[in-house]
């Protein structure tokens, strides 16, 4: 693959402690994380192969601060949005606000 891409797909806010004002973005990215991590790390990836949806794909959760500025850190979610989205639901344990 010659060139890693992502794109933003969704933005969404949460409360912390119920109290504090938290935020992620779905992106869309051209690669498998996970494979390319290891493969990174020199593993052997022989007879294995990228997880990507029908559109070459998968999703990536990226929670951030409130106004979307600072990436504090991000998971892998799924190869379908609808199932990341439940996916950051159950990770912060509350329905979260999507614009």
């Amino acid at each position: 693959m010659s060139e890693f891409l992502e794109r933003e797909v969704v933005k969404g806010y949460w409360l912390y402690d119920g109290i504090i004002r938290k935020g992620l973005i779905i992106k869309a990215i051209n690669y498998d994380y996970w494979y390319e991590l290891e493969k990174s790390e020199g593993l052997d990836m022989a007879g294995q192969e990228p997880e990507l949806n029908e559109m070459g794909e998968m999703y990536m959760i990226e929670w951030t601060d409130h106004i979307h500025k600072n990436r504090e850190s991000f998971a892998v979610g799924t190869l379908d949005l609808e199932s990341t989205k439940l996916k950051a639901e159950d990770i912060v344990n509350q329905a979260i606000e999507w614009v």
